[in-house]
C-alpha cells in the first residue's frame, strides 16, 4: 500500500520536499506550533487511521462501497492537506483499492482550544445527523487524539473522520478588475468562475432550506457559528441542477429564548431566527480571508423561499401547528420598517461582541435590508406547498 502526503492548491496537488516537512506545523493560518513539524501531522494521520482506528477505517470504506474492505485490497492513501483554519486543520483522505474507493475529511486540532471546538463539533454533527437526516450534513464516523513528543515536550493532536463532499466548491464573493463585486466559486477542477444567476439564488435559497431543517421549535436551538468566510455552505452540481450543503455544524444552541413555550413566544422566537439567518446570509469576507463584504442582489427572495421550505418540512414532520406559516407570515407583515428595525436590536447586542467590521457594515446596510424585506413580504406567495391546509 503506498500512502501520499500532499498539499492541494488551486493549480493542483504539491508533493512536499524533505525541506517543506520539517517546517512548523500550522496552528492557525499566521502562528506556528513551538515544536511540532509537518512530518509529524503527516505520521500522526497515517498512525490514527492505519494502527489506532484500522477496523473503523475500514468500516467507513464498507459504508461507501457495499462490501467489507480488506486492508489488503487498498492499494493507494493519499493523504491531502486542504485548508488550515483559525483553529481546525481539514485534509482529504483518498483511498484506492480492488473494487473499493473512498474519500473522506480528516479534521484535526492541535490547542486545547481547537480540541474543545473538534470534540463539540463531531458530537453536534452525531446529534443531528441523528435528529435530522433531511438536512444533508456530512456523515462521521470516529475520532480520537494521539500523544505526540519531541524529546522532553509533548502534545496532544485530536482528529475526526467524517464524509467529504466530492465535487463540492467553495464559494466567496470576490471583484473583477474594474472593482465590482460578484460571486466566484472556486472550482478546483476547471478553474475559479462566476456563479451563474441560478447558482446565486440556489446558493442562498437551499442554505436558508438546511438552517431551518435544524431548527428547533421545541428549544429554539439551531446551528451556531457559521460563516459564509469559512466556507460553510458549498456548490456542486446533481443531475445537472446546482446542489448546495452544509459542511459542518460546531455547535447548536438557542439564539434568543423567551420563557416559556406559549405560541406567542414560540413565533417570536422563530422570527429572531428568520431575522438573523436572513442577515447573516449576507456576510461574506472578500476572496474569504479579506476584508468584511455584503453581499448585496436578490438574497432576500431566496432566503424567505428556502425558509419557507424548510418550515413546511417542519410542519408536516409535527413540529410545528399547521398554521405556523401564515402565523408567521401576519407577524412579519405586522412590523412596520422602524418597528422591524428595532426588532434587531436584541441581536445587534450580539453582533456587537462579534468581528466589528461586520458590525460596521451592519449598521451601514441594516435600514436597505429591512427596506427589501418590507418590500419582499407582501408580495410573498404563501401557497402550497407551503401553507396552512
Amino acid at each position: 500500500m503506498m500512502i501520499l502526503s500532499l498539499f492541494s492548491s488551486p493549480s493542483g496537488d504539491i508533493s512536499p520536499s524533505r525541506e517543506d516537512l520539517e517546517k512548523p506545523l500550522l496552528i492557525s493560518p499566521s502562528t506556528a506550533h513551538p515544536f511540532l513539524k509537518l512530518t509529524d501531522y503527516f505520521q500522526a494521520a497515517q498512525a490514527f487511521l492505519f494502527n489506532d482506528h484500522r477496523d473503523s477505517f475500514l468500516d467507513a470504506l464498507r459504508d461507501g462501497n457495499g462490501s467489507c474492505p480488506q486492508e489488503k485490497n487498498i492499494r493507494k492513501v493519499t493523504i491531502r492537506s486542504e485548508k488550515q483554519g483559525p483553529i481546525c486543520h481539514v485534509a482529504s483522505v483518498e483511498v484506492e483499492g480492488e473494487s473499493l474507493c473512498g474519500k473522506f475529511s480528516l479534521i484535526s486540532a492541535v490547542t486545547a482550544t481547537g480540541r474543545k471546538a473538534l470534540e463539540r463539533e463531531f458530537q453536534t454533527l452525531t446529534h443531528l445527523n441523528r435528529k435530522c437526516p433531511l438536512a444533508g450534513l456530512p456523515k462521521v464516523y470516529f475520532k480520537g487524539t494521539m500523544k505526540l513528543t519531541s524529546g522532553a515536550e509533548e502534545e496532544d493532536l485530536s482528529f475526526f473522520l467524517g464524509e467529504w463532499f466530492e465535487g463540492y466548491h467553495e464559494w466567496h464573493l470576490s471583484r473583477d478588475r474594474d472593482g465590482n463585486p460578484y460571486l466566484c466559486i472556486w472550482d478546483l477542477q476547471d478553474g475559479h468562475r462566476a456563479a451563474s444567476e441560478k447558482e446565486f439564488t440556489e446558493i442562498f435559497r437551499q442554505a436558508s432550506r438546511t438552517l431551518t431543517l435544524l431548527y428547533d421549535p421545541e428549544t429554539s436551538y439551531r446551528v451556531h457559528p457559521w460563516h459564509h468566510a469559512a466556507g460553510d455552505f458549498v456548490i456542486g452540481n446533481q443531475e445537472g441542477e446546482p446542489r448546495v450543503r452544509l459542511t459542518t455544524a460546531r455547535g447548536y444552541e438557542p439564539l434568543l429564548t423567551l420563557p416559556g413555550q406559549c405560541a406567542e413566544n414560540s413565533l417570536a422566537n422563530l422570527l429572531f431566527f428568520f431575522l438573523d439567518m436572513g442577515l447573516r446570509m449576507r456576510l461574506d469576507r472578500l476572496d474569504g480571508v479579506g476584508e468584511a463584504v455584503w453581499i448585496g442582489g436578490g438574497i432576500l427572495l431566496s432566503v424567505m423561499q428556502g425558509f419557507f421550505e424548510g418550515l413546511k418540512t417542519v410542519i408536516d414532520e409535527g413540529y410545528f401547528k399547521k398554521t405556523v406559516a401564515w402565523d408567521f407570515l401576519d407577524l412579519l407583515k405586522s412590523f412596520s420598517p422602524s418597528e422591524l428595525i428595532a426588532a434587531f436590536e436584541p441581536l445587534l447586542e450580539i453582533y456587537r461582541r462579534g468581528a466589528q467590521d461586520e458590525m460596521r457594515i451592519i449598521m451601514e446596510r441594516l435600514p436597505g435590508h429591512v427596506k427589501g424585506l418590507c418590500s419582499i413580504r407582501e408580495k410573498f406567495p404563501l401557497s402550497n406547498p407551503v401553507s396552512a391546509s
